[in-house]
């Protein structure tokens, strides 16, 4: 019995590719060795950073209207994922990280790229967050935009 080295579905034999992803039987995942971070860590890393973005957040948004909520969240997603090592506070508290696909650093331009579309994410009724529920990588909007994964550290 094969598994899919890129998603862990099963794979009948004599297939050529995984039915559940389309990813080639026999290829490596640039993945390989580490575990994608489920939905429910996500989304707990995420109420943690809600939690502490919320007494700044409320000053900034005192201090620059509306925009300062949003320039704060950039700021804060941007800036750690970069110098922190792929982490956040949640993130760090849940010992998951982002990363990219084959689990090196995020660079500046990918954290700011990916804070950017999280704004995005949280906008549209927070389907881009949800999205990671279903996607065999557990990937949302602004991972698919930044091609950022979360893995269990």
């Amino acid at each position: 019995m094969a598994f899919c080295g890129n998603c862990g579905h099963e794979i009948p034999a004599g297939a050529t590719t995984c039915p559940e992803c389309g990813h080639p039987v026999g290829a490596v995942a640039p993945t390989a060795g580490l575990v994608y971070a489920d939905f429910w860590s996500r989304f707990a890393a995420l109420l943690i950073d809600v939690i502490v973005l919320t007494i700044p957040g409320v000053i900034f948004r005192s201090a620059f209207r509306f925009a300062g909520g949003f320039a704060l969240q950039f700021l804060y997603h941007w800036l750690l994922v970069a110098y922190w090592d792929g982490f956040t506070l949640g993130k760090r508290a849940l010992n998951i990280r982002v990363a990219r696909p084959d689990g090196s650093r995020v660079d500046m331009a990918v954290a700011a790229a990916r804070a950017g579309m999280r704004l995005v994410s949280g906008l549209a009724f927070g389907l881009g967050f949800l999205w990671a529920a279903w996607d065999p990588q557990k990937r949302t909007w602004h991972d698919m935009v930044a091609d950022t994964r979360v893995f269990r550290v």
